[in-house]
């Protein structure tokens, strides 16, 4: 509700410094407040995506996402082997 913002004590200002258009495709990566914000978007037809990935609940593991998305992507050597011949993905 935009009217919250102009409440004269709370001193907030809402002036982005940018703008996203409709035919602009979005990447979200987050918790859950990051898909109501694309459930919210793509409701109003903005083109957004997980890219299959679950909910990353922190800003050290978006950070390594995004790392392993730009420096050369997750693999083998980030899976850890159980005794059960299970694999344990900890970063999922």
């Amino acid at each position: 509700n935009g009217r919250r913002f102009s409440e004269p004590g709370l001193g907030i200002r809402a002036t982005p410094s940018f703008a996203i258009q409709s035919t602009d495709a979005i990447y979200g990566v987050g918790s859950c407040f990051a898909r109501a914000v694309a459930y919210i978007m793509a409701h109003r037809g903005q083109p957004v995506s997980f890219g299959g990935l679950c909910h990353r609940y922190n800003v050290f593991n978006i950070l390594q996402t995004m790392r392993w998305a730009l420096e050369g992507g997750f693999g083998p050597n980030h899976l850890i082997p159980m005794d059960n011949g299970r694999i344990f993905d900890p970063h999922g």
